[in-house]
Order: C-alpha cells, then structure tokens, then sequence
C-alpha cells in the first residue's frame, strides 16, 4: 500500500523520532556493555544519518515494513509478540499508527495544534 503524499512527511517524522530514540539506547547501552569495543558518537551520528535516509525512502507500508526488518534488534519483547507481529504487514501498519497517535496525543497535552507541527515540518 503506498502512502499518500501528504501523509508521508508526518510519518517519516514520528518514524524518526521513535527509531533515534531507539538507537540513542542502544548506543549507550553498547558503551555499558563492552567496554572493549571502542563506540564513538561520530559512529552513532552516522547510524542516524543513515537511518534518516533509508526513512525518507520509504514510500509505502512495505517499505516501513522493509525497514522495521532490518532495524529489528531495535525491538524488545514488549514491541514484538511470539508471531513477530511488528515484522509482518498488519503489525508494521498497527506500529505506524500507534506511534502516530502517541504524537497526536502530545500534541493534545501540550496544546500545540496538529497543522502548526505539520508547517514544521
């Protein structure tokens, strides 16, 4: 299913947000857990940046789903039941709306209207 142009900036938005935030972890939990393997920023800030531009590549549900696949040891227990349903079609699509709805609801509990984040963009 691919993605109406004028949702596509709004969904590459909240899909970066939740995936840097994901990586920021990961990144401090690899300078906890091995201390022998040298992890600089420099090394995160380029993870990002390529994360970034395989985002704005993506065009339609398949290819979030792509993405979800390949960023899959971002995911822990709680994102990913015993069917792998973040890694199927159905949970990639339930992923993307919830993470879009999470926003909406900040958005409500800060009092910033929806359209004034969207002209952000």
């Amino acid at each position: 299913m691919n993605i109406d142009e004028t949702n596509i900036p709004m969904i590459h938005g909240v899909l970066i947000d939740d995936l840097k935030t994901r990586l920021f972890k990961q990144h401090n939990e690899g300078k906890v857990r091995n201390t022998f393997t040298i992890v600089t920023d420099s090394d995160h800030q380029d993870d990002i940046a390529q994360m970034v531009s395989w985002v704005h590549k993506c065009v339609s549900v398949s290819d979030i789903n792509e993405l979800m696949i390949h960023y899959g040891d971002l995911f822990f227990n709680e994102d990913v039941d015993t069917k792998g349903r973040i890694f199927t079609l159905d949970g990639t699509l339930n992923y993307v709306l919830g993470l879009l709805v999470e926003f909406i609801m900040q958005l409500e509990y800060h009092s910033r209207p929806l359209q004034s984040y969207i002209n952000d963009l």
